[in-house]
């Protein structure tokens, strides 16, 4: 999955935060309440993937 498909996912769902944890699942808050979708455990090179897909939708320099 892509950092854009988490993304467009959130909108849809009218998420107001995305959860990129190693070792959980992707979760979204929506209406106040935390859920997590799907059965992918993130692994830290999953997370490091969609931070550095931020970083490139952004135009910024990763930083780290």
């Amino acid at each position: 999955m892509s950092i854009r498909k988490i993304l467009e996912d959130a909108v849809k769902a009218k998420a107001s935060d995305i959860f990129i944890v190693s070792g959980a699942k992707l979760g979204y808050r929506i209406a106040g309440k935390i859920t997590q979708e799907g059965e992918k455990i993130i692994m830290p090179a999953d997370a490091k993937k969609y931070i550095d897909e931020i970083f490139e939708l952004a135009n910024l320099p990763k930083t780290y």
